[in-house]
Order: C-alpha cells, then structure tokens, then sequence
C-alpha cells in the first residue's frame, strides 16, 4: 500500500508557549465534608481559576490563540455537560452560568491582541443524580484540562 499526503501548505509551526497556574495552587477543588441531607437539599459548588500566560520568549512573535477542553475517564452523560462516578452524585462545570461540558473545546485565550495573560474562572457544581441513592464516602474525581493553539 502506498500513502500520498496532500494539502499540507497551509501549516504553520508556532514557537510559542504559555504558563498555566491552577488556583487552588494545590490543584485541588474540595468539596469538603458533606451530608447526604445537604447534598439533597442544595448543590454544593466551588470556584477555581484557570490561567494562561503567554511565555515571553524573542522566538515567539506570532500571535496566536489557545483552545480548551476538560476530559476524564470516569462516566458522563449522554450530552457530556455531567460527570457521574457511580456513586449517586454528578458534577458540572460551569463558565459564570453556562455549562462547559466535557470533551468540548472552547475558546479559552486569544493572544493575537497583545494580551500576556488570560484568567478564567469556573464553578465545579456538585449534585444528586436523580432518582439514585447517594453512597456515602469519599472520593476522587480526576479532570484533566488539554489545550491546544492555532
């Protein structure tokens, strides 16, 4: 078999880069200790900050813009806006009041217009699943964020 690539004169390699920090510095979002009363009776959500500096580097002089999207192997949703560990409860993360959802990019940073840094804050709502029994203890949730530039 023989394998032809065409189309390939519009690529162009960036020699860019940027510093992503996660706030809480730890990484870590925690939804501390909860009751199954409390949970039943509100969402408990938390706030975390995501952000993007540009690296100031004399290589890299192209502006450019930065792509985001959060992935997890732990089982969602038929429309992937909720991540659901089997244990009776759902998390959804939230831009201000829209539903991010999960593996989804979206546009997360333009550094086209001079900008060196770009923050965005998100909420990470946790909540029951509908008609599932909540089982109590802890547990971890792993979230990755990819990101990519064009």
């Amino acid at each position: 078999m023989k394998y032809t690539l065409t189309g390939l004169n519009n690529i162009r390699v960036l020699d860019c880069g940027v510093h992503l920090s996660v706030s809480p510095e730890n990484e870590v979002v925690n939804f501390g200790t909860f009751s199954t009363r409390d949970i039943q009776r509100h969402n408990i959500t938390r706030t975390f900050t995501v952000k993007a500096t540009r690296a100031e580097d004399a290589e890299c002089s192209d502006g450019f813009k930065l792509n985001a999207a959060f992935f997890t192997d732990e089982h969602l949703s038929a429309d992937r806006l909720l991540l659901r560990p089997g244990n009776g409860l759902q998390l959804q993360l939230l831009s201000g009041t829209e539903p991010v959802g999960f593996e989804r990019f979206n546009s997360f940073a333009d550094f086209t217009t001079g900008e060196l840094s770009v923050e965005k804050e998100y909420h990470a709502e946790l909540s029951p699943v509908p008609g599932q029994d909540i089982k109590p203890g802890s547990f971890t949730i792993v979230v990755l964020l990819r990101i990519n530039y064009h």
